[in-house]
């Protein structure tokens, strides 16, 4: 039966009505994206649906690298927490950009172990990281003692001490590691050893780093070793075979390469 054109004139106003919610969904979406892109968040695609991620902006601005310590503000560290190799979320410990920049000695001395000329050490810990000197202390003792470490390699004895010392070991934050290890780019994220200083960054020594998940005291090991192993005159290594212990000297830190974490220079696995 034809249609009058009252009919026709329905169906058009009927189809329309049909199409413009998808249009005005579209709309909508858009003026919620554009909204959002002024206030410091990024949005990512994933899988084939649209998927917001919030990511905020640090309220306050890292510190220059080129300024004074004593100049820098007391923020802390915005890192979020990190994907594992496991694709698991790592906690990270909040600790300060910038310190006080002034570092104490911990002033107990401890006895050389192991045959072998002395080594002498000092350990220095800058105020405004949270650690217990103490702690601090032992562990680095621990660790250059060890039999696994360089000790019987290079047929020498570790004595830490309060006074002046042949190597100073020193854990400071993130701004002041930068500045004692210049002209090294330290970044912030790194380590150092530089004349007869080695400097261990407070933001590795809290956290670690995902190939040594679960194992932060066999971090903290590996970064003792790798900095102290420059000071006795080792250079960086690679991993050569996949698979296998990765060289104490290889920079972890930056990733295995295939080889599995290892931090004994006198052992071929964790």
């Amino acid at each position: 039966m034809a249609s009058s054109p009252r009919h026709r004139r329905q169906a058009r106003r009927a189809a329309g009505a049909k199409r413009r919610p998808a249009g005005v969904v579209l709309t909508a979406v858009g003026a919620v994206l554009l909204a959002l892109a002024g206030t410091g968040l990024h949005f990512g695609d994933v899988g084939s649906g649209l998927a917001i991620s919030f990511v905020t902006q640090p309220s306050t601005a890292a510190p220059s690298p080129h300024t004074a310590v004593s100049q820098q503000p007391r923020t802390t560290a915005s890192t979020p927490s990190r994907p594992s190799r496991g694709g698991a979320r790592l906690p990270v410990a909040t600790i300060p950009i910038a310190g006080s920049g002034k570092l104490r000695t911990f002033s107990e001395p401890a006895a050389a172990k192991g045959p072998g000329r002395r080594f002498t050490y000092r350990v220095e810990i800058e105020e405004g990281v949270p650690f217990d000197p103490a702690d601090v202390a032992a562990t680095v003792h621990g660790t250059l003692t060890d039999p696994r470490g360089w000790q019987p390699i290079h047929k020498i004895a570790f004595e830490r001490t309060g006074r002046a010392a042949q190597l100073r070991i020193i854990v400071a934050s993130p701004a002041t590691t930068d500045r004692l290890c210049k002209p090294l780019d330290t970044d912030r994220q790194f380590s150092c050893r530089i004349n007869d200083r080695v400097v261990l960054n407070a933001q590795r020594w809290a956290n670690g780093t995902p190939d040594y998940r679960g194992q932060l005291s066999a971090y903290r090991a590996y970064l003792v070793n790798h900095e102290v192993g420059h000071a006795l005159g080792n250079q960086h290594a690679t991993c050569h075979t996949p698979g296998e212990p990765a060289p104490v000297m290889m920079q972890q830190t930056k990733g295995l390469a295939g080889c599995r974490p290892n931090p004994w220079p006198g052992v071929r696995a964790l």
